[in-house]
């Protein structure tokens, strides 16, 4: 993570841009030279080469989709009231793969949202957040998928920026009693 985060970091500093996830796996492999040597003293002389094939693992098959096609997630897309209705937007993750592609597309959703909340402060609900099954992504511990923390941030603070919240599950007990602490203290809360 490090290593990765100080590579990121460089090239964001000096306004470089990645082109896309092959580029990536080479500037892994082929640091500039700027913070080779930092960066060496983060990893064994093996793991670069790991990330990168890690990285180019995301170029093949159907997960390139998720990194090659497509729009970038727009949470004022997502609200567009410009036809004067209520918009409702139906995400079907069924369609993807793997249960991990699952989880980082929802981690990332949620990321969108939190930030667009941030953004976007309301005093009344502007948003309803629905997740159906939501065991597989915020489980008890010691499990700790990616969109579970992102899940955290929004039951503790999504009602007062006016987004509502609303996870569905057929068994409570596989589901993270913190949260489910957290949402209920925080409807009862409001009840007194």
């Amino acid at each position: 993570k490090a290593y990765l985060f100080t590579l990121l970091e460089y090239l964001w500093r000096n306004k470089e841009n990645i082109k896309d996830m092959g580029h990536m796996a080479e500037l892994v492999v082929k640091p500039p030279e700027e913070i080779a040597d930092m960066l060496n003293h983060l990893v064994t002389k093996r793991e670069p080469q790991e990330i990168a094939r890690k990285l180019r693992f995301l170029t093949v098959g159907t997960s390139s989709l998720m990194f090659q096609k497509g729009v970038q997630i727009d949470m004022d897309m997502f609200m567009d009231k410009s036809d004067g209705k209520v918009p409702v937007n139906i995400i079907y993750l069924n369609t993807l793969s793997s249960t991990n592609d699952k989880q980082f597309f929802l981690a990332t959703l949620l990321k969108e949202l939190y930030c667009w909340m941030l953004k976007n402060p309301a005093e009344g609900i502007q948003l309803l957040f629905y997740v159906d099954e939501i065991a597989p992504y915020i489980p008890p511990y010691p499990r700790n998928p990616p969109p579970k923390e992102a899940y955290a941030f929004l039951f503790k603070q999504a009602r007062k920026y006016g987004v509502g919240l609303v996870a569905a599950t057929q068994n409570i007990t596989d589901v993270d009693y913190k949260a489910c602490l957290l949402y209920t203290s925080d409807a009862a809360d409001e009840e007194d």
